[in-house]
């Protein structure tokens, strides 16, 4: 007979080490057998919460409590991993009920001053909390910034609303430098709320100022695995890339699913030369999702510089990446309807991410400086990143129409090319970081090509 009190002391002793996939690993079989089991359901709800992961470890730390509610340790969990979604109706209840039954401890009455504030609208009711957390996981930006700005209209001291809104800003390209401040203000202890923060600083160029922000939030939660991987992406930025490899090596070993870790780290590696390891991380990743479109570019990049390759294996690579990628939209590409008449000013669109200081804009600029002179042929630009230096504000002159479109879907910025009656279409990124590709897979101008960058 399986000893699953056994199993869960194993379980606590390798949590306890730091060996977390193998406490995960054991608490998952007893709940195959048990999945009401409170010692299990606790643990890996608690792992859940310490990684930041609260939405993943609700439903475990619920069931925990429901299997045992006479023990403090689930409930107190539970009422914790509420207060941090924002639950604070929740949270209240719990709380009275952990009192009336003699479980008073000092940890349960903060909590309840805690939710109790809570409840003097600074948050919503929890189905609304969850439909702005569904928009979210969505990518519906326009309308979690449109839902959240409403919520927030009554519950100004909601402080997960400011961090959506925040969010769903920048993704669309907007200043949401005072959201995420404000969302900082009002939340001084929330590790989630420092690390947005940060991705917007670093976005920005103010990677001093955004890595503060992560190793904020890593002091506030050490096995915050978005905090090291974010913290990566900034060394990596300062081509500090030894010390972003050990920022990924941190966020993996917290979360060994962390597909994006997984990812960047390829590209530390591949930065130092090491090609070979950096080739073998993405063809792993890529066997548990082959469809990780940054990965499959990231392997074509390293093929590329590899010279243990041949040329037929890389060509075919590529093909294999238009297949996967451009072969399936094919049959849905537009109809396009550009006026064929030969003495029209054409209208050429440059993508790229790298329209500041950067070498693909020193080359860039001279070609830009002769086409802008010309009187048959009209540029417009679409800036994939959110940088804006002096170069950037330089470049911008030379282009009739500058578009910021970081924050569109590939399917919004191939409809806004085609609208724009794009007749030439110009990738500068290639397998690149930023890259737009599946955007040009989806055929939104008569001619389209790659040049520079890649």
């Amino acid at each position: 007979m399986i000893d699953l009190d056994e199993i869960l002391h194993h379980a606590t002793t390798f949590h306890q080490a730091g060996y977390w996939a193998e406490a995960e690993e054991l608490c998952l079989s007893i709940i195959q057998v048990e999945p009401s089991h409170f010692g299990a359901n606790l643990l890996l709800g608690s792992m859940a919460s310490q990684s930041g992961q609260y939405e993943h470890a609700l439903p475990r730390l619920r069931s925990a409590w429901e299997s045992n509610p006479e023990e403090g340790a689930g409930g107190l969990a539970l009422m914790e991993c509420l207060l941090a979604l924002g639950h604070f109706k929740d949270a209240l209840v719990l709380s009275k009920q952990a009192i009336k039954r003699g479980m008073g401890t000092p940890q349960v009455h903060e909590i309840r001053l805690i939710a109790k504030r809570g409840q003097d609208r600074t948050a919503p009711p929890v189905a609304e909390t969850e439909d702005v957390l569904a928009l979210f996981r969505s990518g519906r930006y326009a309308e979690l910034e449109a839902r959240s700005s409403s919520v927030l209209g009554q519950y100004p001291g909601w402080v997960l609303g400011w961090s959506a809104l925040g969010v769903a800003m920048q993704s669309l390209g907007k200043d949401a430098e005072i959201v995420m401040r404000r969302a900082v203000e009002l939340a001084p202890q929330s590790a989630e709320a420092q690390n947005n923060l940060g991705v917007l600083l670093r976005g920005r160029g103010r990677l001093a100022e955004g890595a503060a922000c992560f190793r904020k939030a890593l002091q506030l939660q050490p096995r915050y695995a978005e905090g090291h991987y974010n913290l990566g992406a900034v060394m990596q930025d300062e081509d500090r890339y030894e010390e972003a490899a050990a920022c990924y090596h941190k966020a993996i070993a917290i979360n060994p699913n962390y597909l994006d870790a997984k990812a960047a780290l390829s590209v530390a590696l591949s930065s130092q030369g090491r090609i070979r390891e950096a080739i073998e991380i993405s063809r792993q990743l890529l066997e548990v999702q082959p469809d990780h479109v940054e990965a499959r570019g990231h392997l074509l990049f390293d093929l590329i510089q590899s010279g243990e390759v041949d040329m037929a294996t890389i060509f075919a690579e590529h093909r294999r990446f238009g297949e996967l990628y451009e072969t399936p939209l094919m049959q849905g590409w537009p109809a396009l309807v550009n006026s064929r008449d030969p003495e029209r000013c054409l209208q050429v669109g440059i993508v790229s991410a790298d329209l500041f200081n950067h070498a693909v804009s020193n080359f860039l600029e001279p070609v830009l400086v002769y086409l802008a002179r010309s009187g048959e042929i009209s540029l417009h630009a679409y800036y994939n990143h959110t940088v804006v230096d002096d170069v950037t504000l330089r470049l911008r002159q030379y282009f009739t129409e500058w578009n910021a479109v970081a924050g569109m879907s590939d399917d919004e910025l191939a409809q806004k090319i085609q609208t724009d009656g794009i007749d030439i279409l110009i990738d500068l990124s290639g397998h690149t970081g930023r890259n737009r590709l599946l955007t040009f897979a989806r055929k939104p101008a008569p001619i389209q090509l790659s040049w520079i960058g890649y």
